[in-house]
């Protein structure tokens, strides 16, 4: 059995690789003094301030300790337990969250097969025909897709 070499470099998680310079550099200046910690603290009001910068000043910040745990406060942001996401069946939250999407949303992960990964209007319209054919069941409602690869109607696929 041959066994492909492992790669380098991957971008499946964060944690890969180690922390770029700048990072450091900005643990090791906060790491001076005592602060209030957990949201009392000028770090966290800074932060805010850009993240109002951009998204207004009603926008809400909240601070996780990893990937895992943001995909899954964003999902449980938009959708309901009744409801479902759409999402490539290799998708990240797919096959790499161990579940936490579903279990913790209480959403079902619809996963729509892709050649490459992307969704694309066609691969959904098929998806959501063969679903509907079926009458026998109740389904999940749909609200949210995964557009972490989505591909233009217009681009070719590669």
């Amino acid at each position: 059995m041959n066994k492909k070499p492992k790669p380098s470099r991957s971008f499946a998680s964060d944690n890969n690789a180690g922390v770029h310079p700048e990072m450091i550099d900005a643990i090791r200046a906060a790491n001076e003094g005592h602060v209030i910690a957990y949201g009392d603290d000028p770090f966290t009001a800074r932060a805010v301030k850009i993240f109002q910068k951009y998204f207004g000043r009603d926008v809400a910040v909240y601070f996780v300790f990893g990937g895992t745990g943001a995909n899954v406060l964003g999902l449980k942001a938009v959708t309901k337990s009744y409801q479902a996401v759409i999402c490539a069946e290799t998708a990240h939250i797919n096959v790499d969250e161990c579940g936490a999407p579903e279990k913790f949303t209480g959403c079902k992960l619809l996963c729509v097969p892709t050649p490459d990964g992307k969704l694309r209007v066609e691969a959904i319209s098929t998806f959501f025909t063969v679903l509907a054919s079926n009458t026998t069941c109740s389904h999940v409602s749909s609200r949210s897709l995964n557009l972490r690869k989505w591909a233009r109607p217009t681009q070719k696929p590669s």
